[in-house]
């Protein structure tokens, strides 16, 4: 009877494990990429959030934790983009902060001219967009 009870619950959690929030993200506290930067979601849309700045940070890094945020809590296929909505400035949620705004882009709302850029990328400049499978690669 016992073994019986634990596969029940094994078989509900598996089956709503999807709509279960992410422990690391709520709204009192930023998701925390590997990379040691902090993510906060925006409240003017869906899949609009700003990565938080860090002491000598460069734009690898913060696409890097970009790119984790959108896998880990925005659910992200790897053939999606983020793109920067906000350059490097103030923090839109953090007093005394500086940070990047970020939107999550389904793959097919990418521009041709997106899909295949792969060089460093800006944080100054918005419009400026990678995969999340590119973005990946400079957390390494």
């Amino acid at each position: 009877m016992f073994v019986l009870g634990i596969a029940v619950l094994a078989l509900v959690l598996y089956t709503v494990r999807d709509r279960i929030p992410s422990p690391s993200v709520s709204a009192q506290r930023p998701y925390s990429a590997p990379n040691g930067h902090k993510v906060v979601p925006l409240g003017n849309g869906p899949g609009r959030f700003e990565v938080l700045d860090t002491p000598g940070a460069m734009g690898r890094g913060y696409f890097c934790a970009a790119a984790r945020y959108a896998e880990a809590v925005l659910r992200a296929e790897t053939r999606d983009h983020v793109r920067v909505i906000a350059e490097l400035g103030p923090s839109q949620t953090q007093d005394n902060r500086r940070a990047v705004g970020f939107e999550l882009v389904p793959a097919a709302e990418v521009a041709d001219s997106e899909t295949t850029n792969i060089s460093a990328p800006r944080i100054d400049q918005t419009g400026e967009s990678r995969s999340i499978v590119v973005s990946r690669q400079f957390c390494a």
